[in-house]
């Protein structure tokens, strides 16, 4: 079966990612942003399109399990950070069903790392063609921003701009992003 078209996956599942991310929201810190979370579970919906095989379960089914874990992946990763800066011991914000949990860590280890690989270098040549279009400054701050995670105040202090405008690169680039991994998904199908 060969993956599916991503602009198609994120029409069909964009209330699903609006919904999960609403309810994960609730139950953050303040540091994390709705846009950081939004961000989190494109790229668990980008990896349920890439490797959903299974025709014996729904592929809403499988999305759900991959955009959630992506989601807490992140979380995680922002929890850890946080703990690191500030000293905090411990905030929990996983109050999941167990279920879901155990069903996220059952898949398998190797399907895990390939999709990753796929996502590195997928993340890898839209960034190269990105950097064709966009300033160098805009880039550094999109990168700062989603792959690094620093907050919008760290951007902003770096580059001397404001917040406001560190958020508007961010989402113009982020749109940009997107756009451009599906047009390169779409050519790979």
């Amino acid at each position: 079966m060969e993956p599916l078209d991503f602009s198609y996956v994120l029409a069909e599942n964009e209330a699903l990612i609006n919904n999960m991310v609403s309810k994960m929201s609730r139950k953050t810190p303040a540091f994390v942003t709705r846009h950081d979370l939004y961000q989190a579970a494109l790229i668990g919906l980008f990896d349920a399109a890439r490797n959903y095989k299974n025709t014996k379960i729904p592929f809403g089914a499988y999305a759900f399990h991959r955009i959630r874990g992506s989601m807490l992946d992140f979380l995680r990763e922002q929890r850890s950070r946080s703990q690191r800066r500030s000293g905090i011991v411990h905030v929990d914000y996983e109050e999941t069903d167990v279920s879901e949990q155990e069903e996220y860590r059952q898949m398998s280890e190797q399907e895990e790392a390939v999709a990753e690989m796929e996502l590195t270098k997928l993340t890898r040549d839209v960034m190269c063609r990105m950097r064709e279009t966009n300033s160098l400054r805009d880039i550094d701050i999109f990168a700062s921003s989603v792959f690094h995670g620093l907050s919008h105040v760290e951007i902003a202090a770096t580059h001397k701009l404001t917040e406001s405008r560190i958020a508007q690169i961010v989402k113009k680039l982020n749109g940009r992003f997107v756009r451009c991994a599906v047009s390169m998904l779409n050519r790979v199908s």
